[in-house]
């Protein structure tokens, strides 16, 4: 299997595992508060977000090396919960093409809050084209079915520390957790080869 395949399919193995540990048996570092609980409960009822990923799904809906482009289709991953972000439960959904030069992913992400307020946060990580032709992030995705008139979804746009996919999905890490959290998440589940791609982060950021 393409090594950059292969770390990217075992970082995701790790999210999914560090999100059931928090989620299904209320243990680790980051456990969900209840407003994050009634939060994703709140997701559950609502039909289009209930198909939540367990791990075979999650690795059979990955890139491999007979299976290059496609998506997380109908279904979405749960994410580990952020201590910063505490009331919120979010999701992720992916597009993907590792064919085309230079390679297309788009992550879609929405942080959900439901104590009141039902704030929906959407926003993306991706390489896009044109006047986005660089690794960034931006609000809106394309997981949400109705958006806010007043959300901006062209500009602003964020540049963000990645030239590939597994160091977008790092990005997405720091973004939601921190250094200090991404670096125990990466060093106590070691994704394949993940040493190399983390010092291609060190004229940023060291994880």
């Amino acid at each position: 299997m393409d090594h950059m395949i292969q770390t990217l399919r075992g970082l995701f193995r790790a999210i999914w595992r560090e999100q059931n540990r928090a989620w299904c048996h209320n243990n680790g570092p980051n456990k969900p508060s209840n407003d994050a609980k009634t939060a994703h409960e709140k997701i559950m009822t609502m039909g289009v977000f209930a198909n939540q990923m367990e791990e075979e799904m999650l690795l059979n809906r990955l890139p491999s090396d007979d299976k290059l482009a496609s998506d997380f289709g109908k279904a979405y991953l749960l994410l580990p919960p952020s201590q910063k972000a505490s009331r919120f439960a979010s999701l992720m959904w992916m597009e993907y093409d590792l064919s085309t030069t230079p390679v297309d992913v788009h992550i879609s992400v929405t942080m959900f809050c439901h104590d009141g307020s039902n704030l929906e946060l959407p926003f993306r990580l991706e390489r896009g084209g044109g006047i986005h032709d660089f690794y960034h992030a931006q609000l809106g995705n394309k997981m949400l079915p109705k958006k806010p008139g007043w959300l901006p979804e062209s500009q602003p746009s964020f540049p963000l520390c990645a030239n590939c996919p597994v160091t977008l999905v790092i990005a997405l890490l720091l973004t939601l957790y921190g250094l200090k959290e991404t670096a125990r998440i990466l060093n106590a589940h070691e994704p394949y080869r993940i040493e190399r791609y983390k010092k291609q982060l060190e004229p940023w950021v060291k994880v």
